[in-house]
């Protein structure tokens, strides 16, 4: 009876650890798309000649995105909505989801590490 009490001891800390891990990591307000919390924040640049039309009237863009400490990495997203060529955009991208959100931003917006990446134009 001793040993089937440790198993049920353990049993019942894994499943409270289980628990609370799945809490702190799919927590309602990291669930929000909007909201950047365990979220990683990109920025790219739209080009409208990476746009491929879709089901649903989507489209979908793989673009090569900057984040804010200067890493590139290529991602892929879709809008509801054909962008515009040479908007700047900010996204995040969220582990295992991809991108949940995005919205147009000014280049005078953009952290200086990206600002350095895509330079002004005009």
């Amino acid at each position: 009876m001793r040993k089937a009490t440790k198993i049920m001891l353990i049993a019942g800390l894994l499943a409270a650890v289980a628990i609370g891990c799945i809490f702190v990591l799919f927590s309602p307000e990291r669930l929000t798309p909007e909201n950047p919390k365990g979220k990683t924040i990109y920025y790219t640049v739209v080009d409208d000649d990476k746009a491929q039309s879709g089901e649903n009237n989507r489209y979908t863009y793989t673009l090569e995105c900057v984040d804010g400490k200067g890493k590139k990495k290529t991602v892929t997203f879709s809008a509801g909505k054909r962008l515009k060529d040479g908007a700047y955009l900010m996204l995040y991208e969220a582990p295992l989801r991809g991108v949940t959100f995005w919205q147009e931003v000014q280049h005078s917006d953009l952290p200086d590490k990206v600002k350095a990446a895509y330079p002004a134009a005009g």
